[in-house]
C-alpha cells in the first residue's frame, strides 16, 4: 500500500489549486482524473474575472479579453451596456486552460493520475485507504463536483438545489461574432438564471443559458429544446448574426446555487470547488472562487499536515471557504422577482444599471461600504448608462 499525503480527486479548478499549493509546500500529492484529459469535455463556459488572474497567471494565447457585458430584457428591444473603465471579463479557452494548469500542477511536485476514478475509500486509524487504488494518504480532498462520489461515501453535504445549464460551441464568421458579452434575461426559456452569448477565443462564440429543471411558464421544457428556442430568438431579433455559423458541440452540466455546504469535511476528508458549494448562488460563478479559496485550502492543509508530523488519523481539518451572504439573500429576491413584466419595468429605472454594476464589477464585497458608494455612478467614476431601445 504506497502512502501519500494528500490524495486530490478530481482535476478541475479547485482540485488543481489545492493540489499545486500541497505539493509546492513538499507533501507528497496525487490526483485522481477519470478522465484520461483534464482540458476534455469541460462543463464551465471558462469566463474569468481580473480578480482571478491575481491568482493565476494565465497565458495570454488562452483568453480573450472583453471590456463590456450587455444586459438584455426579455422583450430583446432593450439593453443596458455596462462597463468598468480598467477591468475585464476573460473568456478562456477552457480546456486548454485546464491542461495548462495540470502540467503547472504535475512540474510543482504533484502527481496527476488520468483515467482513474474514484470509487471507494475506507477511514482507518492512520488515515483513509482506497483499497482498489493501492494508496493510504494522511487526508482525502473531493473536488469531484456537484455530484460528489466523496461527500456521498463520507456523509458529507450534499448540493440540494442546482440550475442546469447547457450551452453550444459555434464558429461564427469574425465579423458576424459579438464585440461583448450578452446577457439575456428571460424568466421563460430560462428561468431562475439567464442566457449568454460569450464570443471566445479562436473565433469560437458560446451560446447558453440555465434554468431551474421543471420550472417554465408552459410545462417542464427541456434545457436543451429551450437553448433552441433562445438561438432562434438571437436570430430573429438580429442581436447575433448565425448566419453561417457551424455547431462544434453542445456541453451540459449542473449548477449549484444553494451555497456552501455545512458539512464540508470529516475526519480526514475536506470538500472544495462546486463538491463545497463553491459557486456563487446569485451568479453562478466558480472558477474565480476556486482558484482563490483552492490555493487558501491548500495553503491550510499543507501547514496542518506539517505540523502533525505523525498522520492525523481522526483529525478534522476545516479549510475556510466563501460564504456569500448578500448573494444568498439576492438570490432568493430574484426567485421572487423575475418576472418578465417586473424585469420589463426595471429597464425603465436607474435602480437596475446601479445593480447590475455592484454584482458585475465590484470587487471588494457586496456588503462593504464601498460597494453601496459605487451604486452612485458619479462616485465611481463608472460611465452612467441606462436604457436603450
Amino acid at each position: 500500500m504506497e502512502q501519500v499525503d494528500v490524495v486530490v480527486v478530481g482535476a478541475g479548478f479547485a482540485g488543481l489549486a489545492v493540489a499545486r499549493e500541497t505539493a509546492v509546500a513538499g507533501l507528497a500529492t496525487v490526483v485522481l482524473e477519470r478522465k484520461s484529459d483534464p482540458g476534455a469535455a469541460p462543463r464551465t463556459t471558462g469566463i474569468i474575472v481580473d480578480e482571478a488572474r491575481r491568482h493565476l497567471p494565465i497565458p495570454e494565447r488562452l483568453l480573450r479579453p472583453l471590456d463590456r457585458v450587455r444586459l438584455v430584457a426579455p422583450s430583446q428591444r432593450r439593453h443596458l451596456d455596462l462597463s468598468r473603465p480598467g477591468y475585464h471579463f476573460y473568456a478562456t479557452d477552457t480546456p486548454g486552460v485546464l491542461r495548462w494548469l495540470a502540467a503547472e500542477t504535475t512540474v510543482a511536485g504533484a502527481e496527476l493520475r488520468t483515467s482513474t476514478a474514484f470509487r471507494d475509500a475506507v477511514r482507518r486509524a492512520d488515515g483513509i485507504e482506497l483499497p482498489e487504488l493501492g494508496l493510504r494518504t494522511r487526508l482525502l480532498v473531493g473536488a469531484d463536483g456537484v455530484r460528489s462520489r466523496v461527500a456521498l461515501r463520507f456523509g458529507l453535504g450534499r448540493c440540494r438545489r442546482a440550475l442546469v445549464g447547457v450551452e453550444d460551441e459555434l464558429l461564427l464568421p469574425a465579423s458576424a461574432a459579438p464585440r461583448s458579452v450578452l446577457c439575456l434575461l428571460d424568466p421563460v426559456l430560462a428561468p431562475g438564471y439567464l442566457g449568454w452569448v460569450v464570443p471566445g477565443v479562436g473565433g469560437v462564440t458560446q451560446v447558453g443559458l440555465a434554468r431551474h429543471a421543471c420550472r417554465s411558464s408552459n410545462g417542464r421544457a427541456r434545457p436543451d429544446l429551450a437553448l433552441d428556442r433562445l438561438v432562434g430568438r438571437l436570430a430573429r431579433s438580429g442581436r447575433v448574426d448565425l448566419r453561417g455559423a457551424r455547431r462544434l458541440g453542445r456541453r451540459a452540466g449542473l449548477i449549484p446555487i444553494d451555497g456552501p455546504r455545512r458539512r464540508a469535511s470529516g475526519p480526514g476528508v475536506v470538500l472544495v470547488g462546486d463538491a463545497a458549494g463553491w459557486v456563487s448562488p446569485l451568479t453562478g460563478g466558480g472558477i474565480h472562487t476556486a482558484l482563490a479559496w483552492g490555493r487558501r485550502a491548500g495553503a491550510t492543509i499543507a501547514d496542518a499536515l506539517r505540523r502533525r508530523r505523525e498522520t492525523p488519523g481522526g483529525a478534522r481539518i476545516r479549510p475556510a471557504g466563501p460564504r456569500f451572504v448578500f448573494k444568498r439573500v439576492l438570490r432568493a429576491a430574484f426567485e421572487v422577482l423575475a418576472r418578465e413584466p417586473l424585469i420589463e419595468a426595471a429597464f425603465r429605472t436607474p435602480a437596475l444599471p446601479a445593480l447590475a454594476r455592484l454584482v458585475f464589477f465590484h470587487t471588494r464585497g457586496l456588503l462593504s461600504p464601498g460597494a453601496w458608494r459605487a451604486l452612485l455612478p458619479r462616485r465611481s467614476g463608472w460611465p452612467a448608462t441606462g436604457p436603450t431601445v
